[in-house]
């Protein structure tokens, strides 16, 4: 391999290597966007340094763009009617131009203000003050003669209402007038405290009324009275019925009385509890009963004892079948029993799962052979039959039979439609499950057929889940 030094060897355009000085470096053609050697770099820096100089550039007069800080200062030329710093200064300028002498334009805060040469001809702030100076003395002496009369005291109860002492008044008005002294006079008397028990309605004071008004009269405080009088407390039992007193009654209140106290003591009487068993059935307490009730009495208390005796546990093997508990039983009840418990327990002994496996070697003779054979004692139930044939070289047939009427063997059919399962080599299933479940009281067996020689002995590993049931 030839080793190439730095000095004679330019990398590729836009090369990501990092190996040389070389790379480092660059070629002059590396673009300034796409590379990251010095040379791509210098030449990104050369074209950020033109962008940024070409904002310094000088706008336009009277440029409207507002995108660079050249364009927001604007150019020397721009007029007022631009939107840059320099023409805003310009528009600035303008309305700060001194005026004319009694220049009559009304557009600039220097034209409002005017020349110190205005005359009192113009309309400036110094024409009108050059105005009042140059006043000649009968004008002012006659407005302030004017609104001295103003301040003059008028007559009493006046209605005039043209200037401010008409609003005021006199201090010599009456209630009858407009002022505010009348309209201050009749509050005075509004507010005036009344006789006792006084019926007139006139004023807030009157409604109010008098701390010695009795309950005879009509103001709030006469009402007051009157309410504490209804108050007051009613004798034992009292049957009245005027008042809120009445209503509520006294605490020494019977049972036998009408008011809210007699009635809470009724309901206390009719909530005491009663006498164990006790036959009465006036108050809800009789209805509910008392702790000690027990299941001869007719509370509900006595019928909850009487439905929780029920549900005790009974003894084991109990014959009584009187409550849904002695039906039931107990968990210690044997098959001996007559109680549901007892009846599980027996059915279960006569269910029982069991397994029958082993291992059956078909012959190199062939032909039809049987490999499993059950002969049940009772009825049985076949969960599922499972065969091994990982040995088998050839295909082979898988037929079932039952002795239906007890002596011949039947073949039978497999859900219905399948006279019998066909085991396929080539198929690379390892064996064959029959599903159950389905059920059997007589003998019972599985053969095998080879579809072609085997050319020697097999082993058929089976294994066949069985459940025993009575049959009646």
């Amino acid at each position: 391999m030839v080793q190439r030094s730095s000095r004679d060897y330019v990398p590729a355009i836009d090369s990501s290597n990092n190996v040389t000085i070389a790379d480092v470096i660059g070629n002059k053609t590396d673009g300034a966007s796409s590379g990251d050697s010095l040379m791509a770099l210098a030449k990104k820096n050369n074209t950020d340094i033109l962008v940024v100089d070409g904002l310094h550039d000088v706008p336009t007069q009277n440029l409207a763009t507002n995108a660079t800080v050249a364009q927001v200062v604007g150019n020397k030329t721009d007029t007022k009617a631009g939107t840059s710093l320099v023409a805003m200064h310009q528009d600035l300028l303008e309305k700060t131009t001194f005026p004319t002498q009694d220049l009559a334009t009304n557009l600039t805060f220097s034209q409002v203000v005017g020349n110190k040469t205005d005359t009192t001809g113009g309309t400036s702030l110094i024409a009108l003050a050059k105005q009042i100076i140059e006043d000649t003395g009968t004008t002012i002496p006659g407005t302030i003669t004017t609104i001295d009369g103003f301040h003059d005291i008028p007559s009493q109860d006046s209605a005039g209402n043209v200037v401010m002492r008409d609003v005021i008044g006199s201090k010599s008005d009456t209630k009858n007038g407009t002022s505010l002294f009348s309209k201050h006079e009749a509050l005075v008397e509004k507010t005036t405290l009344p006789t006792q028990d006084l019926a007139d309605n006139n004023t807030f004071s009157q409604v109010i009324g008098n701390k010695t008004d009795t309950k005879a009269g009509t103001s709030l405080v006469a009402l007051h009275q009157q309410q504490l009088d209804r108050s007051g407390l009613p004798t034992a039992d009292s049957a009245n019925n005027n008042v809120f007193a009445d209503v509520i009654g006294n605490k020494t209140d019977t049972p036998s009385g009408t008011s809210i106290v007699s009635l809470q003591q009724q309901s206390l009487q009719r909530s005491s509890l009663p006498t164990a068993d006790s036959a009465n059935n006036n108050a809800f307490a009789d209805v509910i009963g008392n702790k000690s009730d027990t299941v001869a009495g007719t509370s509900i208390f006595a019928r909850v004892a009487a439905v929780s005796a029920a549900f005790v546990k009974p003894a084991q093997d109990a014959a009584d079948n009187v409550t849904v508990t002695t039906t039931v039983g107990n968990k210690d009840d044997t098959v001996a029993g007559t109680s549901l418990m007892s009846y599980a327990k027996k059915n279960n002994a006569q269910l029982s799962v069991t397994k029958s496996q082993g291992t059956f070697t078909y012959m190199d003779a062939g032909g039809e052979v049987d490999i499993i054979e059950i002969t049940p004692s009772t009825g049985e139930e076949i969960l599922g039959i499972w065969l091994d044939l990982t040995t088998m070289t050839q295909n082979g047939t898988i037929k079932l039979y039952s002795k239906i009427d007890g002596t011949n063997y039947r073949q039978v059919s497999i859900s219905g439609t399948t006279q019998s399962y066909a085991f396929t080599v080539a198929d690379g299933i390892d064996g064959v499950y029959i599903p159950g479940p389905f059920s059997i009281s007589s003998d019972f067996k599985v053969s095998y057929e080879e579809g072609a020689d085997e050319g020697a002995n097999r082993d058929i590993p089976f294994r066949v889940i069985r459940k025993q049931f009575v049959v009646a």
